[in-house]
């Protein structure tokens, strides 16, 4: 949380607030809490870490509260088309990926610059996918977990 956020502060003046910091990138900053017995997120700043946040943490909690009997995103198995590189940190590393059909199954590969900021092309994107969050790379023949984020009829 940075050091002009009041949403944080008014969080805890107005309600309680549970819990602040995920190990996902991108993801954080992540703040949750209640005011008034109802359920409030904190979404990040940068435009793919709110989105991840949400589909991770908001999406499915909303859902669930409403008694939606589909509260997650549908999940395929993939094939990484090229080593998904990263420094090693603690951290489960979700990457923007393309996901192709093929006669062997899906294929992932990343989308560009996987910085947070950028969103741009998010529509043509539509998926995101875990890379591995303590090796250095993931292996072309490691299949990859990618939550498919295109146009689930009811979700």
């Amino acid at each position: 949380m940075g050091e002009y956020d009041y949403v944080k502060v008014a969080l805890e003046r107005l309600g309680s607030l549970h819990a602040r910091q995920v190990a996902i990138k991108p993801a954080k900053p992540l703040a949750f809490g209640f005011v008034g017995g109802v359920p409030v997120f904190g979404l990040p700043g940068n435009p793919v870490s709110s989105l991840v946040s949400f589909e991770c943490f908001a999406r499915r909690a909303l859902l669930a509260r409403l008694g939606h009997p589909h509260r997650f995103r549908p999940e395929v198995s993939a094939r990484a088309e090229h080593p998904f590189t990263r420094r090693p940190d603690g951290r489960l590393h979700l990457d923007r990926v393309c996901l192709r059909a093929t006669d062997d199954g899906y294929v992932a590969a990343r989308t560009g610059n996987q910085a947070s900021k950028r969103v741009g092309g998010e529509r043509s994107r539509q998926r995101s996918g875990p890379g591995a969050p303590t090796a250095t790379a993931c292996r072309p023949v490691r299949p990859l977990r990618v939550l498919r984020l295109d146009g689930v009829p009811d979700h």
